[in-house]
């Protein structure tokens, strides 16, 4: 599948890739539930984060999110495409590895 850029016809992640990237959002702001920690990374089609998960008992667990652009969102397919990353990524463990470079 390939998505293009509304009023365009440049395909969207080459059209996304010139725009400049969105200002990150103030620490400690409020996402849903979680708590955007900062910002690790952005990308053609999203940004990731370091967020706090409040929990019922105990202290608050670490995650990452993934927050779709704005700019992405609003072009037909994107959404499915996103959320199609969902079950791969949340296979993915986070156990610690002891080979470091």
């Amino acid at each position: 599948m390939h998505l293009v850029l509304k009023g365009t016809r440049r395909p969207y992640h080459s059209a996304v890739r010139s725009l400049p990237p969105p200002p990150a959002p103030p620490a400690n702001s409020a996402f849903g539930r979680y708590t955007l920690s900062e910002r690790l990374a952005v990308g053609g089609m999203a940004e990731v984060f370091l967020a706090l998960e409040p929990r019922p008992v105990g202290e608050p667990r670490s995650v990452v999110l993934k927050r779709m652009l704005l700019a992405v969102a609003a072009e037909p397919g994107a959404r499915d495409m996103f959320k199609a990353e969902g079950p791969s990524s949340g296979s993915l463990s986070a156990t610690p590895t002891s080979s470091r470079c």
